[in-house]
């Protein structure tokens, strides 16, 4: 399999490389452009969302942006009785 993909490469004047690059950008490319991790986890069969997300969730579009809006709604310092030092 590794002498036809190479040949492939050639022919479409690729540099050489491992096909499991294509795995890794098939996946970059779907979660970058917003399609779901339950649906990309499929695609490269993993065995778990939990792997899709440690290895791609920086991709997902709007996914810090998402967790730091929930700050807006967390109780502030005087509500909560919070310091810089408990937690």
């Amino acid at each position: 399999m590794r002498r036809v993909f190479k040949r492939i490469l050639k022919k479409a004047k690729l540099r050489d490389c491992k096909l499991h690059i294509f795995r890794h950008t098939f996946a970059s490319l779907l979660l970058s452009q917003g399609e779901d991790p339950v649906y990309v986890k499929e695609q490269p069969g993993h065995s778990s969302i939990q792997i899709t997300v440690d290895i791609y969730g920086h991709l997902i579009p709007g996914a810090n942006k998402a967790a730091v809006n929930k700050l807006d709604d967390a109780p502030t310092r005087q509500e909560s009785n919070l310091t810089a030092c408990n937690y």
